[in-house]
């Protein structure tokens, strides 16, 4: 749209099940909206998807339909030339378990701390990730480790190490 603001928006439809009657395709779209400037990146990623439920299908009550949506606002501050701060709010919501394997609304939050450096055309970035995701739904839940345990709550840290070769940094 302008060189600030980006849209994109992706569509995709084909069968998804053994029975692959045109009645039965999975419809999705994928939208994204990006603001940039010297200091901000600001997105929203939509996705929706959409299908009929075909007999013999392990999910979902045939001949019922199925959905999923699911929404993410990613930011991400540049401190200075080196740092950057990210934050990542999310909701998914999947109505029969065809996406996740269960009947539920998941939401998440995840920080970021980036420590980026270059060197001619390539660069590394450290990252430190702290994330926290929330399940509800009767089958919802993430493992504990425990033989079919089930917690709604997870928290996870996540250390990366990143190289990249790119002629812009």
């Amino acid at each position: 749209v302008t060189p600030r603001l980006t849209v994109k928006d992706t569509v995709t439809a084909g069968p998804h099940q053994p029975d692959t009657a045109f009645g039965n395709w999975r419809f999705l779209s994928d939208s994204i909206i990006e603001h940039k400037t010297d200091r901000l990146v600001i997105a929203f990623n939509g996705h929706f998807a959409r299908e009929r439920i075909a007999a013999g299908s392990p999910f979902g009550i045939p001949g019922s339909r199925a959905w999923w949506a699911a929404a993410q606002l990613p930011m991400q501050w540049h401190l200075d030339g080196r740092w950057r701060v990210g934050l990542r709010p999310e909701i998914a919501r999947d109505s029969t378990g065809r996406w996740t394997l269960a009947e539920q609304t998941v939401t998440a939050m995840t920080g970021t701390l980036e420590y980026r450096t270059a060197f001619k055309s390539s660069g590394t970035s450290l990252k430190l990730e702290y994330r926290v995701d929330h399940s509800t739904g009767a089958q919802g839940g993430f493992f504990t480790g425990r033989e079919g345990e089930l917690t709604p709550t997870q928290h996870l840290w996540i250390v990366a190490a990143i190289v990249r070769f790119d002629r812009t940094q």
